[in-house]
């Protein structure tokens, strides 16, 4: 276990939630561009809350969020802290409904954003329960955040009926090494969306982009750990959150 998790483990929740949240916004550069991506008054999912840093954000600006996280002592711990608007559900979201055993990781606090529905060596393992997001009927879907170490596809097809229906912003967590990108990806254009990645401030095509590169010229980012990775700065350097819009909507710069 390292010392930074160590330490983490005797700050107070309250301080620790806050910390996370604030930490945050210097590890992933999108959540500066927050307001752009849901409006007030329309719904947030954050699928894969882990100690809820979106969560505290988007509770700031949408009217509703639902916040998905299977990990029961994350559940717990969102639902201790979050605002009156946000629902915790402490399940995974997939594409059909019943139970998945989940990977944790044996590093400690802070280390459980790796938890996977895939394997992971030298962690622990529980049985949790999987639902579609779809039988949620969530009203006005404005963005949907997905951060689940690989399962990124199954979670989108459970979710199809409110991609159809609302045609939400996308913000999805892709790393090619976990699981690759090509089937999410053209999973998502089959619906007509595109997608743009945050370089350097600026929202760039995800065409002009070579993701799977990039990601590969930064092999060391995901063992660096997140505390060293917020305060080096090597976080916001690692582009891996991919924004899909649909192709009709327009977006502002």
């Amino acid at each position: 276990m390292k010392v930074s998790s160590v330490v983490a483990g005797l700050i107070p929740d309250r301080a620790f939630g806050d910390a996370i949240a604030l930490a945050h916004r210097r590890f992933e550069p999108v959540l500066g561009q927050i307001r752009s991506l849901v409006a007030p008054g329309q719904t947030a999912v954050d699928v894969g809350g882990w100690y809820g840093p979106w969560t505290f954000w988007l509770s700031r600006i949408a009217q509703t969020v639902v916040t998905v996280e299977p990990n029961p002592e994350l559940a717990a711990f969102i639902t201790r802290m979050a605002s009156p608007n946000v629902t915790v559900i402490p399940k995974a979201a997939s594409d059909e409904t019943g139970t998945a055993t989940l990977s944790l990781p044996a590093g400690g606090r802070g280390t459980e954003g790796r938890a996977t529905l895939g394997s992971l060596p030298g962690g622990r393992t529980i049985e949790v329960e999987t639902f579609r997001l779809d039988s949620l009927e969530l009203d006005d879907v404005g963005l949907i955040k997905i951060d689940v170490e690989g399962h990124e596809l199954p979670a989108l097809r459970g979710a199809e009926g409110i991609i159809q229906k609302w045609r939400p912003n996308l913000l999805v967590e892709i790393e090619e090494a976990r699981s690759p990108a090509a089937p999410t990806l053209e999973y998502l254009y089959d619906f007509g969306y595109k997608g743009l990645v945050l370089v350097g401030g600026r929202w760039i095509p995800l065409a002009e982009f070579d993701l799977v590169g990039h990601q590969k010229s930064m092999t060391g980012h995901a063992e660096h750990g997140y505390l060293r990775a917020v305060i080096d700065g090597s976080g916001a350097k690692f582009v891996n959150n991919i924004l899909f819009r649909y192709a009709r909507a327009q977006f502002d710069d």
